[in-house]
């Protein structure tokens, strides 16, 4: 059989047992390289074992003289030394194993000899130091938190070297790295003296033992590549399966002896700034709780940090920075694979403990997030999750075969960059015909650039097998990008998406939200009771996204489309279309006493009695001291009427004119509106466009409309525009606009766009942009300085749950200071389900 490449395990004791059966044969073998070690039948076996223990199998008994050059033959002596090794865990005595290795069952003295000295070492792991190593920066630290605040700086100008998964001490990791090191100069000379450190982001294979960090790790870069840059690590999950002795002995050493003072990582994670103090690089410790996989299956999945003081430290630096920061962790945030996560759970694509603790720093603060775990190199949708830009870099030594399913479509609710950056499978080699079935190596150089943005550049570089090293390996530019400004919205990631439990929840048309009095109100055209208007207080959970009805109760009249609901002057007001006829009506509800009166037809209480009338929904907002309301004309169905009620009577104003011309909706698609203290924005699907994009007008408070433009992703989070055929909706304070709308494709998933309304300056203080200064052409010009931007074009997705809400029509959308709040009728049935979001 063809010999493996490297292989690793989420096993401790079998992570363990490889590296001490790794020693044993380096101890026997001090002049043969890695390659050759890991190339020995002895490994070759040992690895056997191990993937066939993984897959659940057993290693049957030679049936022949054992063959200590048999593959198959040492992976049952690895299987049965193993075994006994195992006993001395369970009983911790040393002499526990001594009856299994009595009674080896064949005569051969070399496979004895590295079975006893595997099992010296792993008795090492086991007996003599168990306590698990760590360091709290309350314990330790005494409470300082500024403890494992790194005094040296990164230059203002500085390049940082980033690397994933890269301590397996392979030949061609060494390579790979000292490649990166060398990038912007001729590696013949050197390495390039612009490198400011080395950043890893965990795992140092197999078990993180002193051996292997010593040897994988600290020679390789201080020695073999000779690099006497600061480096800084994270751990991994298996940089704990020694308990940590290794990883703490690296990090104490590290950053010694070298040319830089002050460089010294005290704990397993840091924090790193800039020199000019505009980006820091703040490292968490996601391996500790990862240190036993079966851990994540009896509790929540995917790795938390080790506890609430960790996530104190973190959110410090994170919030009295005055810049921006970029997170580092081992596991991921997200995955497309779930690479990791326990499937025991509904959540498998994301982390739900970090999401929890750091999203609430996405929309000003963070600005970047880099993890590894996975041996792969994955560039994310900027703003999946809410999150500016999420990448994992996990593939910076780890030989990573095309069948272990790098780019699988398991959770495509985390969704690829547009750019498509993967790595492209390795050239076969000369001598080898299954080469290309593995990728190659990948990493980055981060440039630090004084009072500007980040750059970063992605590189892969050939992976080889043992000794089949291609005949002139090169270092690829994958792809060149920025660390752009985080959004300055809320982020995309929602809870929900559960059905309303009662009976007489049920439409197939949107309702409409409102919050007053403390309370989420709700009014809608009820299918299971002949199509009357019923309205409802809904209690819900913020954790969870689940809402709960209390009574719903129908207010006496049968409705024909979507109502509309505002809060104004401490009333409800809600507008509707009647059943079988265009009239427009109104009805109020005291919040306070649950009053409601039935109004009667608009045009009743309108002050010239014009016809106030559509054969559609309507949409409202309050705006300027006054109800503003907009609907589809009856006649055309398409051009945009309007009308306002100033807590007297309405006023109708007719057709609304924008520049000298009636604004004409695509066919039987009304507005969306929102307002804040200073701008009323109407949204519209303009009329002849096929694609279905939105088009945003703006009211000032001096009664001028101006045009802003295509709703767009500005290329901040992918290169597509929002589209919808239905009507949508729309909420907005002074930092934002967001729509919420049913996407076009075939999976009517609810999406979300949103323009930032202005930006937060380096005291976190937020400044909002002067609109009226703005023209068209500069809010659409590229180089435009401080201008609101869109972001989103992607589905909402629920956290707790994976799921994508998707509805028949549109979402009921309201938010109050803290929450946004999302009602819908499910597309599979006219049940309404919910989903809740944290604005800030």
């Amino acid at each position: 059989m063809k010999n493996l490449p490297i292989f690793t395990v989420r096993s401790p004791q079998l992570s363990r047992w490889q590296s001490a059966i790794e020693k044993a044969v380096t101890d026997e073998n001090p002049k043969m390289s890695i390659a050759e070690i890991r190339n020995t039948p002895v490994m070759q076996g040992c690895w056997l074992h191990v993937k066939k223990a993984m897959e659940g199998e057993t290693i049957p008994k030679p049936v022949t003289d054992f063959d200590d050059t048999n593959i198959e033959h040492l992976a049952y002596a690895s299987s049965y030394f193993f075994g006994a090794a195992m006993k001395i865990e369970e009983s911790q005595d040393a002499t526990a194993a001594k009856k299994d290795v009595d009674a080896w069952p064949f005569s051969t003295n070399d496979t004895l000899q590295w079975g006893l000295a595997g099992i010296k070492n792993w008795s090492e792991f086991v007996l003599f130091d168990t306590s698990l190593m760590y360091k709290d920066y309350k314990k330790e630290g005494g409470g300082d938190l500024n403890y494992s605040v790194v005094d040296w700086k990164i230059p203002k100008n500085g390049k940082v070297a980033l690397i994933g998964d890269w301590g397996t001490g392979n030949d061609d990791a060494h390579e790979f790295l000292h490649a990166l090191l060398s990038i912007d100069q001729d590696i013949s000379k050197g390495l390039d003296p612009d490198i400011s450190c080395i950043i890893h982001l965990g795992d140092i294979y197999y078990a993180g033992s002193i051996h292997e960090c010593n040897k994988y790790f600290y020679d390789v870069i201080r020695t073999k590549i000779g690099s006497q840059v600061p480096v800084f690590t994270i751990p991994g999950n298996h940089d704990y399966y020694t308990h940590g002795h290794g990883f703490f002995h690296l990090i104490a050493k590290m950053n010694d002896d070298i040319p830089i003072q002050n460089a010294k990582q005290s704990a397993s994670y840091f924090c790193l700034q800039s020199e000019d103090l505009t980006y820091q690089f703040v490292g968490l410790d996601t391996g500790y709780k990862d240190r036993h996989p079966a851990a994540t299956l009896v509790k929540a999945p995917a790795p938390p940090l080790r506890k609430k003081d960790d996530y104190e430290w973190a959110i410090d630096k994170i919030k009295n920075f005055r810049g921006k920061t970029i997170l580092l962790s081992h596991h991921q945030l997200f995955s497309r694979t779930g690479a990791g996560h326990s499937s025991s759970y509904k959540t498998s694509s994301t982390n739900p403990h970090l999401y929890k603790n750091f999203a609430p720093y996405f929309s000003n603060k963070i600005a970047a997030w880099y993890w590894g775990h996975e041996h792969s190199l994955a560039i994310s949708q900027d703003g999946a999750y809410g999150l500016n830009q999420g990448r994992l870099v996990g593939s910076s030594s780890y030989e990573q075969a095309i069948s272990d399913g790098s780019y699988d479509d398991d959770y495509p609710m985390v969704p690829f960059s547009d750019k498509n950056v993967q790595l492209a499978p390795n050239a076969p080699y000369h001598d080898d015909d299954d080469a290309d079935y593995y990728y190659p190596h990948a990493g980055a150089i981060l440039q630090i650039r004084h009072n500007n943005n980040p750059t970063v550049h992605y590189y892969s570089y050939p992976s080889w097998k043992n000794e089949h090293r291609p005949a002139n390996p090169k270092m690829e530019l994958i792809l060149d990008e920025k660390i752009t400004n985080p959004t300055k919205s809320p982020h995309g990631v929602w809870v929900g998406d559960e059905k309303i439990n009662h009976h007489d929840m049920q439409s197939d048309m949107a309702p409409a939200l409102a919050y007053a009095n403390h309370q989420l109100y709700i009014v809608y055209k009820n299918n299971n009771r002949d199509h009357h208007l019923y309205w409802d207080r809904l209690s819900y959970d913020v954790d969870s996204g689940t809402m709960s009805a209390d009574n719903p109760r129908d207010l006496g009249v049968k409705i024909g489309s979507h109502p509309a609901m505002v809060k104004y002057n401490d009333m409800l007001y809600v507008v509707y279309k009647r059943n079988n006829d265009t009239d427009l009506e109104w009805c109020t509800c005291n919040p306070h006493t649950l009053q409601w009166t039935m109004k009667g037809r608009i045009e009743d209480s309108e002050k010239h009695s014009h016809d106030v009338k559509s054969e559609h929904g309507v949409t409202m907002t309050v705006f300027n001291g006054k109800i503003y309301l907009f609907y589809l004309n009856k006649d055309d169905e398409q051009t945009v009427m309007w009308a306002t009620f100033d807590g007297n009577q309405w006023d109708y104003h007719g057709a609304l004119m924008i520049h000298h011309h009636a604004l004409i909706s695509h066919h039987k698609v009304c507005p969306a509106v929102a307002a804040n203290d200073t701008d009323l924005f109407l949204i519209s699907a303009p009329h002849g466009h096929n694609d279905y994009t939105l088009n945003v007008f703006r009211l000032n408070q001096n009664g001028n409309w101006y045009d802003m433009g295509v709703v767009t992703n500005d290329g901040v989070i992918n290169d597509s525009l929002p589209q919808t055929s239905e009507t949508f909706a729309a909420c907005a304070d002074d930092r934002f606009l967001r729509i919420l709308y049913r996407n076009t494709n075939d999976n009517k998933n609810i999406c979300w766009a949103t323009l930032d309304l202005g930006y937060y300056d380096i005291h976190d203080h937020f400044v909002k942009y002067d609109l009226n200064s703005l023209s068209l052409a500069a809010i659409n010009n590229p180089d435009t300085p401080l201008k609101p931007t869109w972001a989103g074009g992607l589905p909402i997705i629920c956290s707790n749950t994976d799921n994508m809400p998707n509805t028949q029509d549109f979402p009921g959308y309201c938010m109050n200071d803290e929450y946004s709040f999302c009602v819908y009728p499910n597309r599979s049935n006219d049940h309404f389900s919910a989903a809740i979001q944290r604005n800030y």
